[in-house]
């Protein structure tokens, strides 16, 4: 069980050739050729060659490049990646303070911010066979490993407040559908308040915390004068979504 979510949250554990440059990229550090020279079984995920440490300033993307010779057809090539200095054994990455076992998958390699803040700066990479035949074979060449600085972004917060419609009318004592989407990282909870256009700074708490579930019945006991407008801000009070104006009549 552990080893299924392991794979499900950290990055993929070994790249091949065919690597993604996605994110933003700022600048980079100095590449890694892994020179490879000599006879190695072509089997599924055998190491080949001799690892070379390295060290991770920032948040970063990985590419390869592979460029050697003689390998029988079918045979792909890919580098893997250690963290050194993370307190688990070899070939194990740490995720929430425990150590896991991460088995070589293909696709690109993050080294994410969170990777680093548990695993530490201090890496090694070594070329692999990801696929082949199988058998001795005598191979030599190359893979160039690149890297591109990438930014983890936070979350995206946002709060679009859906209901009640910009120029509804409604009366003292007649329900209030109030309705928002919001992303994941607005939290469980959120605030909903009712804001006169003509005195903002007497805005009204309809609900100091409720579910952050999109929905919400909200009975006025008065009239307001002017217009109005409902407010559903995060319980920290950083993200806020406006609803347009609306009226609430006296009975």
């Amino acid at each position: 069980m552990k080893k299924s979510l392991i794979m499900g949250i950290l990055p993929f554990f070994v790249l091949i050739i065919a690597g993604s440059q996605a994110g933003l990229a700022l600048e980079t550090i100095p590449a890694i050729t892994l020179n490879i020279n000599g006879t190695f079984a072509m089997s599924d995920f055998n190491r080949i060659g001799t690892a070379i440490a390295f060290n991770v300033p920032f948040a970063l993307k990985a590419v390869t490049s592979v460029q050697i010779q003689g390998a029988p057809p079918g045979t792909t090539f890919g580098v893997e990646f250690n963290a050194t200095a993370n307190g688990c054994p070899e070939r194990l990455l740490k995720y929430n303070g425990h150590c896991y076992p991460t088995e070589p998958q293909p696709g690109a390699y993050t080294f994410s911010a969170r990777l680093m803040q548990e695993n530490g700066h201090a890496w090694n990479a070594r070329p692999i066979v990801l696929s082949g035949p199988g058998g001795d074979c005598t191979i030599s060449g190359r893979i160039v490993v690149t890297f591109t600085r990438i930014i983890d972004l936070p979350p995206l917060r946002l709060i679009k407040v859906l209901a009640p419609a910009t120029g509804s009318v409604y009366a003292a004592g007649q329900a209030v559908a109030i309705a928002w989407s919001s992303s994941e990282a607005v939290g469980a909870s959120v605030k909903i308040r009712l804001v006169p256009q003509v005195e903002p700074q007497a805005a009204q708490v309809i609900a100091a915390s409720t579910a952050n579930d999109g929905a919400f019945s909200w009975t006025p006991a008065t009239g307001f004068p002017g217009q109005v407008w409902i407010e559903v801000l995060s319980i920290d009070g950083k993200v806020t979504g406006k609803s347009g104006l609306f009226s609430i009549q006296p009975q």
